[in-house]
């Protein structure tokens, strides 16, 4: 087959693009056009004016490149206002609250966990959460709830248990241990009747999780050691009050929450890097998958993915499910539900969610699958994966939306070795006259600069992908960047993920920033807030507009109209869903203004 004529064929670029170079948007300043000719002025007074207008000429310049600036040259009076009023609000938090000088600590954009509980304090922050969202298009399903819902929902789940690859005898057996829970059928034989606390525990032996968490003789996993402060945002060490019994409870339950979450605590090894980051994230999903992966809790669990976003604004959410293990388990303990009941199941929670939410006053839109699988797979069992979820689009083609291949992209298989597998798939789409399938690809979550993780992003614009995941390192691509704003292809930012994964220090450090400043379209996403602590995406964009002073409330507005934009949304539903957000964001401006403008 010839690759190149295929290529041309599947997908949205051109060869020439990458020959010759896309077209610029903009015309580009001529040398001259910025030049300060000392002959053309007559004293010092006339070389200073000249140079102020200049200056203001190519600072606007530069600014007309950017993603807000037709927004920011047609607001209304209130769009203005709420501006100004924004920006007051932003001014003086940074002089009182972030940028101080005497704490030296502290700083706009400063990292997650340590900026929190100035966060919550926040009178910015306030308003973020009340800002309509539009859609959330980048997190991962078994990702997206609050820890603390999992553990509650494992504590009255029949038939939970639990094993350690070690006997969990002493404190530091707890963090050297591999842990996993699942239901197991009432009829079991595999359950042990060993104390998992005890050196004589038999290593991956099942113990019933009610037995687990009631004899818990550790401490609380959150407790701060000395002057140090920890975060302890989910479950709240236990009180005077508490009973014995009580405290055993709170406890187990804290150490099954760090088991799950990137929050630091005062008995783990400090993460310094990406790599380290990476090996504690990818645990967190083997624990999450056992309370998850249960049939009943997993209709649960998509129903509060949907309330959680929806309340904070959030009106559509595409996530993405990983079809890479083939089963959970049944309501009855066995172990053989399938793809096509997840998705049925998923099917039937959104539905119910939906008017669960409209009760509650909220117009929740929807909630669609970009179906997944790990890029550690061969090209064989990629086949497998791209026929499965070719089936489940058959039968739910409102929900499956996309493909994508997930996991730590450094180590993982890089996009061209599927080559063979994804240009089939594709190909056969065409000629089979099947209803497309996107790619909608992760790329460039990477530090790299030249090595094959950074060159996904190549693969991922010829492979035609729809929008791109992450993408950190396409800010050191100039052509790669015009690409994107040329043929029309968004890339999901997730800036809290990628400073907690080891990618960057803080927000304010994100080349996100240089995407924007570039005109390229962006959305914010939250990525994996069960382990981050970002639920919904108050977080993020509330972390992007203190981190960037260029950032203004309309240039929110335009991030959050191309999230619906660039949603896997037919036309008119598109159209419909802009329709209700730029009703909902008149009267955000209206509340705004209502409730801060007065000392404006």
């Amino acid at each position: 087959m010839n690759v190149r004529s295929h290529i041309a064929v599947i997908r949205p670029l051109k060869e020439e693009d990458l020959v010759n170079g896309a077209a610029a948007n903009h015309k580009q300043p001529t040398a001259d056009q910025f030049k300060i000719s000392l002959a053309t002025v007559n004293s010092d007074a006339d070389l200073e004016e000249l140079y102020m207008r200049k200056r203001s000429e190519l600072i606007a310049k530069e600014r007309s490149l950017r993603f807000d600036a037709a927004k920011n040259a047609s607001l209304t009076s209130d769009e203005q206002k709420a501006n100004q009023i924004i920006s007051r609000i932003r001014k003086a938090e940074s002089d009182t609250k972030w940028d101080v000088a005497h704490e030296m600590h502290t700083f706009s954009g400063m990292p997650f966990y340590q900026a929190m509980d100035k966060m919550h304090s926040s009178a910015l922050f306030n308003v973020i959460q009340k800002m309509p969202k539009g859609a959330l298009l980048h997190c991962h399903m078994d990702a997206t709830v609050d820890s603390r819902f999992l553990i509650a929902r494992a504590a009255v789940t029949p038939g939970m248990h639990m094993r350690a690859s070690q006997p969990l005898d002493s404190v530091a057996s707890l963090r050297e241990a591999t842990i996993q829970f699942m239901v197991l059928p009432p009829d079991t034989t595999e359950v042990s009747s060993d104390n998992i606390y005890e050196s004589s525990y038999t290593p991956l032996a099942w113990v019933p999780y009610t037995l687990a968490r009631a004899t818990f003789p550790y401490p609380h996993i959150w407790t701060p050691d000395g002057d140090d402060k920890v975060l302890s945002h989910l479950i709240p060490p236990p009180t005077a009050e508490v009973s014995q019994e009580e405290q055993q409870v709170l406890a187990f339950e804290s150490y099954v929450q760090s088991l799950m979450t990137m929050a630091p605590t005062t008995s783990a090894e400090a993460v310094r890097n990406s790599k380290q980051a990476w090996a504690k994230f990818l645990t967190t999903f083997r624990v999450i998958h056992g309370l998850l992966g249960y049939e009943p809790n997993l209709k649960e669990h998509v129903k509060q993915m949907c309330r959680i976003n929806a309340r904070d604004g959030v009106r559509y959410v595409e996530t993405r499910i990983n079809f890479f293990l083939p089963y959970m388990v049944r309501a009855n303990g066995q172990h053989d539900l399938t793809h096509r009941e997840w998705v049925q199941i998923y099917d039937e929670a959104v539905t119910e969610v939906r008017q669960e939410l409209r009760a509650e006053g909220i117009d929740f839109w929807d909630a669609r699958i970009i179906y997944s699988t790990v890029r550690i797979i061969d090209n064989a069992t990629l086949r497998l994966a791209l026929e499965d979820c070719r089936a489940l689009k058959k039968e739910f083609p409102h929900r499956i939306v996309g493909f994508d291949l997930v996991g730590h992209e450094d180590p993982g298989t890089p996009l061209k070795t599927y080559l063979p597998e994804l240009l089939r798939f594709k190909r056969e789409q065409s000629e089979l006259g099947l209803e497309e399938i996107p790619f909608i690809l992760h790329a460039g979550e990477t530090l790299g600069d030249g090595n094959h993780t950074d060159e996904n992003l190549f693969d991922a614009l010829l492979l035609g992908t729809k929008r791109i995941g992450h993408g950190y390192s396409l800010s050191k691509h100039p052509l790669l960047m015009q690409l994107c704003k040329d043929h029309g292809i968004l890339i999901e930012v997730c800036p809290i993920s990628n400073e907690i994964l080891g990618y960057t220090s803080n927000v304010a450090a994100h080349p996100c920033t240089t995407l924007l400043n570039n005109g390229v379209a962006v959305s914010l996403s939250n990525d994996d807030p069960c382990q981050f602590g970002n639920f919904g995406l108050s977080y993020d964009y509330f972390k992007l507009l203190v981190s960037s002073h260029q950032t203004q409330l309309s240039s929110l507005h335009v991030l959050v109209r191309q999230s619906i934009e660039f949603a896997q949304l037919d036309e008119q539903e598109k159209a419909d869903a802009l329709g209700k957000f730029e009703a909902e964001w008149a009267q955000f401006i209206e509340w705004i203004i209502k409730e801060h403008g007065d000392s404006d």
